[in-house]
């Protein structure tokens, strides 16, 4: 087997797992989980939010609390 051959298999067998952060830490968790070099999903939905002077549009995560993180069996024991 070659290089290009294992990595192919390994890239079989990843799959999308579900990752529980502590809250309002998603998109932390997700650039720590990007410098580790593994791939990771943050879907975000832009909001309008009223403060008391004024109206602000922001970033929230769709699925608060949770990442989607694409690994393989081996990649896992890093999460």
């Amino acid at each position: 087997m070659n290089l290009a051959t294992i990595s192919l298999h390994q890239a079989r067998k990843r799959k999308w797992k579900v990752v529980y952060t502590r809250s309002n830490y998603e998109k932390k968790a997700h650039e720590l989980l990007s410098q580790c070099g593994l791939h990771s999903f943050c879907p975000v939905i832009t909001t309008r939010s009223k403060w008391a002077d004024r109206f602000k549009v922001i970033e929230k995560p769709l699925f608060p609390s949770y990442l989607f993180v694409y690994v393989s069996p081996a990649e896992e024991q890093k999460v």
